[in-house]
């Protein structure tokens, strides 16, 4: 006894292999996405520690100003 539709379980299984090829590229996907993220975080926490750095003493200069100042 056979199947029924055979052509019918042919496009099942095609569609099957079609999602299952969607979800590795979307996966495949939010990991690129997820490195360029990481990349972008890094350059920012960069960027932050270099201000930091550059503006300690023009923000210890206008605390103290600040100070003096009563303001």
């Amino acid at each position: 006894m056979g199947r029924k539709f055979p052509e019918t379980d042919n496009k099942f299984r095609l569609l099957g292999d079609r999602i299952e090829d969607l979800k590795l590229y979307v996966n495949t996907r939010f990991i690129e996405i997820d490195k360029k993220f990481e990349g972008i975080d890094k350059r920012f926490n960069e960027l932050r520690d270099y201000v930091d750095k550059r503006f300690k003493g023009l923000r210890r200069g206008l605390m103290m100003w600040m100070g003096v100042c009563g303001g």
